[in-house]
């Protein structure tokens, strides 16, 4: 199996145990990729200060803040990165994205078309300028005005949608909306959103049931979101009942209370002669191998190191993290009474001694 040392945030990575300097840019990555903002925020803040120049650095922690809820923060990242890297696409782009949640629909459009005159290519970059080029009704965003509530004909929205496992996210693309503004309503198979200045209202029936009691909803400078929990973990193959196209329910997904567990559906499932593959099984019976399977030298140290980390307390576990940060990977202590008192210093093996370097 793979071997893994704990760091900050809950992250772990993988490695030897003699690693002695892990890449704090890529456990920013990682814990982005695993949708933990907060914890890529904190890191991604740490490479700034390490490295102020970098505009690579100001682009990924744009990114985090947005996906925070932060736009605001998130531009003055994405200036500063312009600023370092005036030639760079994806520092424009990221400028283009916190302005457009900010709800600056045509300064958001400038800074992908500058975007796009650096690097025509990105989809992500073309979808932007669409969601841009369709919410266009003025020469400038100080022109931009909410619906007038004494207009006859209701105004129309679009709208998207996207799943998790567990969650349904509902986006309507309705600007400078107040939330005090709207009524949200959800039942067991349907929801439905008013607003009542513009005369909006959407009512859909729902592909699945879902959970009210759980279900949220929020309004941003750009959009309007409901967030709808799933009854249960299913794939939903159309956000409506009439999009099931014949099928009786959503297909689900492996449920580990049922006896022996469902296995996942195959792409050939039509055909009665097809085996289908028990995922479940599968992984049991890998996960067994990794249980049973001996390790040899560094793989050993780390399994060991591994299993005093995964039955520690909390004290222990942050000795263990701080003791292996500070000496630079030559001193792992499990000792928090001592460790947490005052730096750890790197204690260089018999017959070497430390260097430091400057980079």
């Amino acid at each position: 199996g793979r071997s893994s040392i704990a760091f900050g945030c809950g992250l772990t990575r993988g490695g030897m145990a003699s690693d002695p300097e892990p890449s704090l840019a890529s456990l920013a990555m990682e814990a982005f990729v695993d949708d933990d903002f907060a914890c890529a925020f904190e890191l991604y803040t740490k490479v700034v200060e390490a490295s102020p120049e970098n505009a690579s650095s100001w682009i990924h922690r744009s990114a985090t803040l947005l996906k925070l809820a932060r736009p605001t923060e998130a531009l003055e990242d994405a200036k500063q990165a312009v600023a370092l890297a005036p030639g760079n696409a994806k520092a424009h782009m990221r400028k283009g994205m916190a302005l457009f949640e900010l709800g600056r629909t045509n300064d958001a459009r400038q800074s992908f078309l500058k975007a796009r005159e650096l690097d025509p290519m990105p989809r992500q970059l073309l979808q932007w300028l669409g969601k841009c080029g369709e919410g266009e009704i003025s020469a400038s965003d100080d022109d931009e005005k909410k619906p007038d509530a004494s207009d006859t004909k209701p105004v129309t929205y679009a709208h998207q949608w996207y799943q998790s496992t567990t969650h349904v996210t509902l986006e309507i693309m309705a600007r400078n909306i107040d939330a005090k503004d709207c009524l949200f309503d959800v039942t067991k198979d349907s929801v439905s959103v008013k607003i009542a200045s513009s005369r909006f209202a959407l009512s859909l029936t729902l592909f699945g049931e879902i959970d009210p009691a759980r279900c949220t909803f929020s309004a941003a400078p750009s959009k309007l979101e409901c967030r709808l929990m799933k009854s249960e973990p299913v794939q939903w193959t159309g956000l409506t009942i009439g999009e099931r196209n014949g099928a009786t329910q959503p297909l689900n997904f492996s449920d580990p209370s049922k006896p022996g567990g469902d296995a996942y559906p195959s792409s050939k499932a039509g055909y009665a002669t097809k085996k289908i593959t028990d995922w479940d099984k599968l992984e049991s019976e890998l996960t067994k191998e990794e249980e049973e399977e001996k390790p040899e030298g560094d793989a050993a140290l780390n399994k060991l190191f591994r299993d005093i980390y995964g039955k520690a307390d909390e004290e222990t576990r942050r000795a263990m993290n701080k003791s292996f940060q500070e000496s630079g990977g030559t001193v792992l202590s499990t000792n928090w009474s001592e460790i947490g008192a005052k730096k750890t210093e790197v204690q260089a093996p018999t017959g070497m001694e430390e260097k430091k370097y400057e980079l």
